[in-house]
Order: structure tokens, then C-alpha cells, then sequence
């Protein structure tokens, strides 16, 4: 998540009083997710992400495990024409979106709070249609409060996976990648990104490797390693 302060301008922090009037939609389609190259997944999503995406690590930022959707600028391979999405998991933060946790930083002490937010030009949000966000006493409806509680859930797994690929990296066992898969009967690569050196990774200890698997860090790491299949896939798109 972001610090508030960097949101885009269509995000606000929900308000009773400015939000009063919105009615939500669930929306038939996902096209509001076809400018992303890649979203972040959370600590329980990763085994169902790595049978169907590739999973990298940003380069330029904190090391949060991440689906890559797209190598080809204007292409989506994971939304056809209509909006639909293509295959069965549909990663976390865009079925919760178009509400988010942002982070608000206190310079003072340097702790941090999140807060709920939306974004207010999304297609989900009109003044005629839809069920509203509030009651008319200003209370959150109850779909609201339970898309509240689960990015409540989302944040916090966010922050287990990020916790466990930060201590990786503190081990120096993440690494800038160039990643090599095969597309067309041709070897292909693909650089950018972070990712596990297995390399290092073996000559850990016994006794860190064997407290890796006992925590389920390794489970971890293979799914990352084994998800970079996929790559061929957004190649051939």
C-alpha cells in the first residue's frame, strides 16, 4: 500500500458525508485492471497465483511478491475482449477494488495507520443505481464493512509475505534476476525484476534451511521459482 499522501488524485479516504450519495455495482468486466503490468498478492494467494502467473519481485521497491500480467506494452493476456477474465484466480486486490487500505504516515513519531479509501471514478460508483455505502444515520453497509474487514485481512498477509521475502533478502538470497524461459521452441529472458538466487540459497546451513521448511518459507520459494513457467505464456501473447 501507499502512503496517502502519494495516492492518485482519484483516491479519498471514505467519508460519510462526501460519500452519502455513492451507490456500488459489482461490474461485469475488468477492463480498469488493463494498464496494470502487475499487482501484489498476499501470503495465502500465493499457491493458487504460481499455477497461473509468473511471480516476481519489484526491483525499485520493497520485495512484496507480485503477479506479472503483462511484458507487452498495450497487450492484457489475462482479459479478453470483453472485460472477461481468462482464467480461474483473479488475484485479491482487484476483486476488492475499487476500495483500498492506504497508509498514512506520522512523520513525528514514524508509525503509520491505514485508512479505508475508494476510488471515486470508478465505473462501480453512480448516484442512480446500486446499493449505497451508507445507512441514512451514516453507519457503513454491511457489504462495505465486510470488504473493510477482509482488506483488513489482505493487509496483514500482505505484510507475513512481505516480512518473509524482506528476511531473504537480508540473507542476500534475493537478487536482480534475468529470468530464461522457453516461448515458440526459442530460449527467451526477461530482466527487471527481483527474484530467489537458488545459487545462494543452497549454501545456507542445514539448520536455516531446515528452519525455512519447518516455518513454510520454502513452500514459499518454490512457488515463486516454479510460477516463472508462465513467463512463456505472456510472451506468446
Amino acid at each position: 500500500m501507499s502512503d496517502i499522501h502519494a495516492l492518485p488524485d482519484n483516491f479519498e479516504p471514505l467519508d460519510p458525508e462526501r460519500h452519502q450519495a455513492f451507490r456500488f455495482s459489482e461490474l461485469s468486466h475488468f477492463n480498469f485492471a488493463k494498464p496494470l503490468s502487475s499487482v501484489p498478492i498476499s501470503l495465502s494467494e500465493m499457491q493458487q497465483a504460481a499455477n497461473l502467473y509468473p511471480i516476481i519481485l519489484p526491483k525499485d521497491s520493497s520485495p512484496v511478491p507480485s503477479v506479472l500480467l503483462s511484458i507487452k506494452k498495450g497487450t492484457h493476456p489475462y482479459i479478453d475482449d470483453q472485460g472477461k477474465w481468462k482464467v480461474p484466480y483473479i488475484p485479491l486486490c482487484l476483486r476488492l477494488y475499487p476500495f483500498i487500505l492506504a497508509k498514512i504516515e506520522n512523520k513525528e513519531n514514524g508509525q503509520g495507520r491505514y485508512i479505508f479509501c475508494l476510488d471515486r471514478e470508478a465505473e462501480h460508483f453512480s448516484e442512480e443505481n446500486g446499493e449505497p455505502l451508507f445507512t441514512e444515520s451514516g453507519e457503513l453497509r454491511g457489504f462495505v464493512k465486510h470488504t473493510f474487514d477482509t482488506l483488513k485481512l489482505y493487509q496483514q498477509e500482505l505484510a507475513a509475505v512481505q516480512s518473509v521475502f524482506a528476511e531473504l533478502h537480508e540473507k542476500g538470497i534475493i537478487t536482480d534476476k534475468t529470468f530464461e524461459f522457453q516461448a515458440g521452441g526459442q530460449k527467451k529472458s526477461l530482466d527487471g525484476f527481483r527474484g530467489v538466487d537458488m545459487k545462494k540459497l543452497v549454501t545456507l546451513d542445514d539448520n536455516s534451511l531446515a528452519e525455512m521448511v519447518k516455518t513454510g518459507i520454502m513452500p514459499l520459494i518454490y512457488c515463486h521459482l516454479q510460477s516463472i513457467r508462465h513467463l512463456s505464456f505472456l510472451h506468446q501473447k
